[in-house]
């Protein structure tokens, strides 16, 4: 589980979720010549030795097959290093290609359980950080040859595979065999560990989303929030996020009550923490719930409270993008409610411009602001305009079990243009 800003998916913290290192009390190691050796001759630049320095030596005997670090060999100690700089990416994620490298030389003398996470290692540097999804492909299908006994941890390490290969998936757009390998991630997992059980349906919460299949998101998304209330309730960063991931799926279902109460205590507790991204999406979810019943004034002060929110933050271009064309969208359906077409498409014309540039936007997403601009087309007359959007809209619900908004679409097709549709 990692705690992020504007709605950044799980699937962007695989540093923090898909590996794991015991804590071992040895900082003696921070000085051990043999690794700083090792890191120099893996060509480690030196700003980041003294931070991956400190991380290793919180990692310990129980991290590889060895019965403790004094015993281990180059390669095994390279392979730990490589961990370690994957689960502290931020500070160390510099070193994991060279790192990665120097296990590869030697990657054979690895027992068949370090094989299998070597080249999960891989797999995951050639996804988040080559983009080369079919090497990336290859090496997680070589991971799992290397996993194939029953041992209880090598049960649980292929569910870090399965779920990295979900995110593989996804990110090529295949989201129902996604579904498949986050489904069966959570099948291999150990029921004991609840923070990699709370990983999983985080993601398959956010996938289901995407899919449009809001009520099963809703369940994956609760449990994985009454996991986190429970264990890590300081996490208040997650809460928020999962609390307004509720209420989006709530709307999506047409429970406006329910989106309410999720965005109000969302908002409550990013409140408590000062934290800007956390109180723009509730504004926005709130502003959402205002237009669907009818409120256009109490949606517009929504839209103002999250621009001044979003002003306050400060976010990358990308995580601002996909802020605002969600706040280009929320201006353009008060616009359409109020009977203002012209503005509407303008909005939403900016809101099409955001979403090239933001990386979380679902299909059911595009859809409904496809929807939202055919129908500011209707309002101004432009009835083929309005048909070659709705067609839009609905190719892009293909493979998506969103089938309340794509009845909505179809409606609109059949009832306003059914002769263009």
């Amino acid at each position: 589980m990692a705690d992020s800003a504007i709605d950044t998916p799980r699937t962007m913290q695989w540093h923090d979720a898909n590996l794991h290192v015991e804590p071992f009390p040895w900082k003696e190691l921070q000085m051990h010549p043999r690794l700083h050796a090792l890191w120099a001759h893996a060509g480690v630049a030196p700003a980041v030795l003294a931070t991956l320095a400190a991380h290793v030596a919180e990692s310990g005997p129980d991290s590889m097959d060895v019965p403790a670090l004094d015993g281990a060999t180059d390669v095994q100690l390279a392979l730990l290093s490589a961990m370690v700089a994957a689960v502290h990416w931020q500070r160390c994620g510099a070193a994991l290609p060279s790192l990665l490298t120097l296990v590869s030389a030697a990657q054979h003398t690895l027992s068949y359980y370090d094989q299998g996470r070597f080249w999960h290692l891989t797999g995951c540097a050639a996804l988040h950080l080559e983009h080369a999804l079919d090497s990336a492909t290859d090496a997680l299908q070589r991971s799992l040859t290397f996993l194939g006994d029953d041992a209880a941890r090598t049960r649980t390490y292929r569910a870090r595979v399965y779920d990295t290969w979900g995110q593989l998936l996804q990110r090529q757009g295949l989201l129902m065999e996604a579904r498949n390998r986050f489904a069966l991630a959570l099948q291999h997992w150990d029921v004991a560990d609840e923070e990699g059980t709370a990983l999983v349906l985080g993601h398959l919460g956010q996938l289901c989303m995407g899919l449009g299949d809001f009520a099963s998101a809703a369940e994956y998304l609760g449990r994985d929030l009454n996991i986190v209330t429970q264990r890590t309730p300081e996490r208040t960063t997650l809460r928020t996020q999962l609390l307004a991931h509720l209420g989006t799926c709530a709307l999506g279902r047409g429970g406006l009550t329910a989106a309410r109460n999720y965005f109000q205590q969302s908002k409550r507790l990013a409140q408590a923490d000062g934290n800007t991204c956390g109180l723009t999406s509730a504004a926005l979810g709130l502003g959402q719930r205002a237009v669907r019943c009818g409120k256009m004034a109490t949606a517009q002060r929504q839209v103002q409270e999250a621009q001044r929110q979003l002003d306050a933050a400060q976010l990358s271009e990308v995580a601002a993008a996909s802020v605002r064309w969600r706040l280009s969208q929320l201006v353009a359906e008060i616009h359409l409610a109020q009977q203002r077409p012209a503005e509407a498409i303008t909005a939403f014309t900016v809101a099409r411009q955001y979403v090239a540039r933001a990386a979380d936007v679902s299909r059911p997403d595009m859809a409904h602001l496809l929807h939202g601009l055919a129908r500011a087309h209707l309002q101004r007359g432009e009835d083929a305009e309005a048909a070659c959007v709705l067609r839009a809209a609905l190719q892009a619900l293909e493979s998506t079990t969103a089938e309340r908004l794509r009845q909505e679409i179809q409606h609109t097709l059949h009832r306003h243009v059914p002769e263009l549709s």
